[in-house]
Order: C-alpha cells, then structure tokens, then sequence
C-alpha cells in the first residue's frame, strides 16, 4: 500500500496503522487514501481518476454558467470564454498525466467536445474536428503530445529540474539530435512521462529539435502535431 505525505483530508482509519503507526524522526506519518499535492489529486492506486473527475466538474460546471449567455454571444466572445475559463482545467499539469487509463482519456474527450459544441453552437451529432482545431491548434490528444514537448524543451534549455536533465542523453549520431529513450520493462514505466516525452521528441522533425531554442518553435511544434 502506498503513502501519500499530505496534510488533506481522507485519512484511512485502519487499526493496523492506528496500533503500529510509521515514524520519521518522531513525527507520524499519515496515510490517506488520496490527497492534494500542488492541486493534483493522487490516489493510493497511483491513478488520475480522482484528478480526471475534479477537472470534469469543474469543466460542466464552467459550461453550466455559460449556457445562459452563449446563445447571446457572438462566436469570438464564446471561444475567448472557452479558452479562458474552461480550458486551464484541462492543461494544468496535464503534461504528467500521461499514463491515464483508457477511460479517463474518453471522459476527458467527450468534456472538450462539449466545450467545442458550446463554442461554435454544434448539435450534438455535429462532428468537432475543425472547430477542435481552431480552438486547441490540433486536435486534443495531439495538444497533450504537444505540451508534453514543451515541458521536455525546457528541461533541456533550462537543465532544470536536475534529476531529469541529468537522465537526457543524446544518441550515438552526430547529426541526428535525439534523446536515448529509457529502457522499461513494465507498462507501468512505458507510459510515464519520462519514456512517452523522449518518444515523442524523437518523433519531431529534425530541423524542429535543431531548432529548439527558437522562439518560433512552440508554434512550428504546433503545426507539426496539427498535420
């Protein structure tokens, strides 16, 4: 059973624990079930789904309070409202999430198609794909892709933070600038953000990844992952 070091709530009454507490340097340490950690639920099954289901409420709950007015708004009013109120619920460190299950995925899919809906007033049996486009730059899960090569470009400008940038090697060739992807035998490690960012960096263009520390890269990385 894994413990999560957090002053939330949810602690688990188990006797167990209760008679035969865990001590560091004196101080108990609490075991909960999930907790709060820089505004991310994690869970005591090392799962999104308490993080998945906090961001659908708030998404349906953002797109509750619009409803009244979007039909009133002109088309510029109701995507500035989309990207501004409702999509930070979904990209606040959704770089790390990417090893969510399958179910999580489709949740998440069908928040933003309701999002796109309400934005470009689609029914809904309309198909979203051009207007997920002109919301996001491509569609949503290649936008995930697409964050998840931002955070690794900083790591590699900044060298922060120490632990990763440390773990970044280059290959063999000269010519070719791409990353050693680490070996994972269990799933578990395949789909951590560590092995799915390098693939992914490995998979862009080799004028994008000489070119990293431009200033137009964030949007030739874009285009990339639109096509």
């Amino acid at each position: 059973m894994a413990i999560v070091l957090s002053e939330s709530e949810i602690e688990i009454d188990d006797p167990v624990l209760a008679h035969n507490p865990i001590l560091l340097n004196g101080d108990r340490i609490h075991y909960f079930r999930k907790a709060r950690v820089l505004g991310l639920w994690i869970n005591n099954m090392m799962t999104w789904t308490d993080q998945v289901r906090q961001i659908l409420q708030r998404v349906y709950g953002g797109l509750r309070s619009l409803w009244s007015c979007g039909p009133f708004l002109p088309l510029d009013k109701r995507l500035m409202l989309v990207k501004t109120l409702i999509l930070p619920h979904f990209t606040y460190c959704d770089s790390v999430m990417c090893d969510m299950d399958a179910s999580s995925r489709h949740s998440l899919q069908v928040a933003m198609n309701a999002c796109v809906r309400f934005a470009f007033k689609l029914k809904r049996r309309d198909h979203i794909s051009t207007q997920e486009v002109a919301v996001l730059g491509c569609s949503y899960p290649n936008f995930r892709k697409y964050k998840m090569c931002l955070v690794l470009r900083s790591v590699l400008i900044c060298k922060q933070p120490g632990y990763l940038a440390e773990l970044l090697k280059f290959t063999r060739s000269a010519r070719n600038p791409s990353r050693i992807v680490p070996c994972a035998v269990r799933s578990v490690l395949k789909d951590s953000f560590f092995v799915q960012a390098i693939t992914l960096w490995n998979s862009l263009s080799l004028d994008l990844k000489r070119n990293m520390s431009s200033e137009s890269f964030p949007d030739e990385c874009l285009g990339f992952f639109c096509h």
